[in-house]
C-alpha cells in the first residue's frame, strides 16, 4: 500500500551548512517550524503549541549536512495524527541550496474514527 505524500522542492540563497543548522538548532527549527508554549527540545521538539495541540518532533536519521528524517505526532482532542518528514539538500558551502521536501501519511483505515491530517509543509 502506498502512502500519501506532499513533495515540495525549492532554493534558498544560503550555504547548505547555513540551512542544515536551521533545520537541526532545536530553537532555530523551533522558530521556523512551529513555536512552542513549553516543552523540551532535546532529540528534536516536544511540548504544546498555544492552541494546545501536543507536538512531537523526533529525529530518526540525520546526515549532515545532506539528510534529515523526522517523525512528527500531534496529539488534538484526543487523537494522534502521525507523518515521516525526509528534507534532503543539495549544493555547496557558498549556496544556493536546494532543498527537497518530502512528507509521508501513513494510511488509515475509512473506518478508524480520526481526523485526517493536512499535508502541509
Amino acid at each position: 500500500m502506498t502512502h500519501p505524500e506532499l513533495n515540495f522542492e525549492c532554493e534558498l540563497d544560503a550555504s547548505r551548512d547555513k540551512v542544515w543548522r536551521a533545520l537541526t538548532i532545536p530553537a532555530y527549527l523551533e522558530r521556523w517550524l512551529l513555536p512552542l508554549v513549553d516543552g523540551q527540545s532535546d532529540t528534536g521538539l516536544r511540548g504544546r503549541t498555544a492552541s494546545g495541540s501536543q507536538i512531537e518532533c523526533e529525529i530518526l536519521d540525520a546526515e549532515a549536512p545532506h539528510r534529515l528524517r523526522y517523525r512528527w505526532r500531534e496529539r488534538v482532542a484526543g487523537m494522534v495524527e502521525e507523518s515521516i518528514v525526509t528534507i534532503d539538500l543539495d549544493g555547496n558551502d557558498e549556496g544556493p541550496t536546494r532543498l527537497l521536501l518530502k512528507h509521508e501519511i501513513p494510511a488509515q483505515p475509512a473506518n478508524d474514527n480520526t481526523t485526517t491530517m493536512a499535508l502541509a509543509a
